[in-house]
């Protein structure tokens, strides 16, 4: 039986206005639900319909019982039949899309189907998959857009993947869900088989429950008395109602409604604090997460958060100098000290790959160099390599660089005492001058090996010449031709010798 608001709302009003009392408004409930039977299959249906959401474990005794035998001596005619006409429906419904299906070829005309080798399921998704493939971005666009995080970011993205990792770890499984009622149990294994057992469990619980109704001629009673309770629920009227007599207080279910919801709220405010706070991070973790800093444990609030400001303030006067354009380097600068490659801010695959290229045609370059120097019998010959200084490396082959370095120097350092000693003892006058000077004109390659050193010329053979007349040099011209020639001798080996070489790593280059 359905009781409309308007009804309930009417007799509400008469009782307000003291036109009637209660337990006239109840009586006349009560018959007309009598004169009625089909309430009770209303109220099982509403019963039922709340018990869906609550979990099967806080049942009761008695309910466990009835539904344990409801669910074994269940009828299964009505279940046949509602499978029977469903599997009918969908039997009609397939022939109905089979017998209006089109065919290959209007599917060819109209471009849905493509003629080729492959199965026509799958032409669509390659010509799409082929069409994506054409127009998907390259890895450096993607990371421009902020799709992939760039090199360096993995800091950044640890704590989102952890957040997530750790949503995934509280979330509810398969058996939980099937415990508190969300799901019917086996909905993952079979889900039209676990709804339709569901559909069933419950049409034979409201059978059941609706002949228990019938059962107790009383209920009425408590039902036509509940509506109109529920009608004056909300209303300010109700102390007022009462003090005059109209309507008395009522020891049954309003009561035990207003208790649940006076004591219900605080008790799932409680467990959710509950949870909450057993779910929350240790001092470890959050200090590991960069939530808080580790000195907010070791002093008072106040001084963390002095702290806290003050390590912020350094970041951020440091990170505004980094980014401050005047003290960045410019792309010359980065280029010329070797920080970036050349031509990286333009094309950085293209500089990178001539960097490899570079580095290996150097080591190429080298390794030729390196096979056909000179043996030390030709650096003889060229009076490049004295043949005491090579007797000596012959003796002693394992000397250490450092040792021949020193050598150098001091025969350097003699050679310079020894011009010095001469140029004083010289008095000033009209002589001829003989200076050797390095050749800046051509780059002449430097050979790192400690048998190869450049041409030394003893201060012996760099004498001043003596002030004489030019009659007395034509006619002692013996001794002092012969150091002339010496000179002259030396001057165009050295010449030859970087000739040579500039002409064979021309050649290489070319």
């Amino acid at each position: 039986m359905y009781i409309k608001k308007k009804k309930k709302k009417k007799k509400a009003e008469d009782i307000r206005a003291g036109r009637r009392r209660q337990e006239s408004i109840v009586l006349e409930l009560h018959q007309r639900l009598l004169e009625n039977p089909q309430y009770t299959e209303v109220v099982a249906e509403g019963i039922v319909g709340k018990l869906d959401n609550q979990p099967t474990e806080h049942a009761s005794g008695d309910e466990q019982h009835w539904e344990r035998e409801t669910w074994e001596h269940e009828t299964t005619d009505e279940s046949e039949e509602d499978s029977e006409e469903v599997e009918r429906r969908r039997l009609l419904e397939l022939e109905r899309k089979i017998s209006h299906r089109p065919g290959q070829q209007q599917l060819v005309e109209k471009r849905i189907l493509y003629s080729a080798e492959m199965a026509p399921a799958i032409q669509n998704q390659a010509q799409q998959l082929q069409y994506g493939l054409q127009r998907r971005k390259s890895i450096d666009d993607v990371r421009a857009l902020g799709i992939l995080p760039k090199e360096g970011e993995s800091v950044l993205t640890s704590k989102p993947e952890q957040t997530q990792q750790d949503h995934i770890g509280r979330r509810t499984t398969i058996v939980d869900l099937e415990v508190q009622g969300i799901v019917p149990k086996g909905y993952f294994s079979d889900a039209e088989q676990a709804i339709a057992t569901k559909r069933r469990r419950k049409k034979s619980i409201v059978n059941d429950l609706k002949e228990r109704l019938n059962q107790n001629p009383d209920y009425s009673m408590t039902v036509a008395r509940g509506l109109l309770e529920k009608a004056l629920e909300h209303n300010d009227m109700r102390q007022q109602l009462e003090q005059n007599g109209i309507m008395t207080e009522s020891p049954n279910s309003m009561d035990h409604t207003d208790q649940y919801s006076s004591a219900n709220p605080w008790s799932a405010i409680r467990n959710k604090l509950n949870h909450r706070l057993s779910e929350r991070p240790s001092k470890t973790e959050m200090v590991e997460r960069y939530l808080i800093f580790p000195s907010y444990f070791d002093n008072d609030a106040d001084t963390a958060r002095q702290e806290q400001k003050k390590a912020k303030k350094a970041l951020k006067q440091k990170l505004n100098r980094k980014l401050n354009l005047k003290n960045r380097p410019s792309v010359l600068m980065l280029e010329q000290s070797g920080i970036v490659p050349y031509g990286a801010f333009n094309n950085l695959q293209q500089a990178q790959k001539a960097k490899k290229m570079r580095r290996q045609s150097i080591s190429n370059e080298l390794e030729d160099e390196i096979s056909n120097r000179l043996a030390r019998n030709e650096l003889i010959d060229l009076n490049i390599l004295h043949y005491n200084d090579a007797k000596e490396n012959e003796q002693e082959p394992h000397s250490s660089v450092d040792q021949s370095q020193i050598e150098y120097q001091q025969k350097d350092i003699s050679n310079e005492e020894a011009k010095k000693e001469t140029t004083n003892q010289s008095q000033p006058g009209y002589r001829y001058a003989y200076k050797t000077k390095n050749l800046q004109t051509r780059q002449i390659p430097e050979l790192v090996h400690r048998d190869v050193r450049t041409p030394l010329l003893d201060s012996e053979v760099l004498v001043p010449e003596p002030e004489i007349n030019r009659a007395n040099i034509k006619a002692s011209s013996l001794a002092f031709m012969h150091v002339l020639d010496v000179l002259k001798q030396l001057h165009s080996t050295v010449l030859t010798t970087a000739n040579y070489y500039i002409d064979e790593m021309k050649q290489k280059g070319e």
